[in-house]
């Protein structure tokens, strides 16, 4: 996405904001380049174009037996006041389902992403291949 059509896309939705006969519906929205993706397995994409073991591969744990390992930990933490890694917290946000989707921002908005997913994805994996992966020791 060049400047231009980044500054384009801001203009339309600052003049949208201002309109006098916009009113807000008071719903969250989700602004990306498309259809609704699976948090986890289009980060593995990243992570296996990089050459790293896929996430979706390892070993899984029940997230029964994380949340309560997870309380213990809670507990443990309350009670020495050493913060441990593993929380109550830490499991949901681990395994919670993160489905991002436009459909608020198109019906509303009238937004439509000016990259394909795809397209963008693509192009971000290259970068961190060509820019981030040669600093990173393995």
């Amino acid at each position: 996405m060049t400047i231009g059509e980044c500054v384009r896309v801001r203009v339309r939705y600052i003049i949208l904001l201002f309109n006098p006969n916009y009113y807000p519906s008071g719903k969250f929205y989700i602004v990306t380049d498309g259809p609704a993706q699976n948090f986890w397995k289009v980060l593995d994409v990243a992570i296996t174009a990089m050459g790293f073991q896929s996430v979706l591969s390892k070993f899984h744990l029940p997230v029964f037996l994380l949340m309560g390992l997870g309380y213990l930990c809670d507990i443990f933490s309350r009670l020495s006041g050493k913060k441990l890694k593993l929380s109550v917290f830490n499991v949901k946000m681990l395994t919670i389902h993160r489905n991002f989707s436009i459909v608020n921002a198109t019906e509303d908005l009238k937004y439509s992403p000016l990259v394909s997913f795809e397209e963008g994805w693509a192009s971000t994996i290259d970068w961190y291949v060509e820019n981030w992966l040669p600093t990173w020791n393995k």
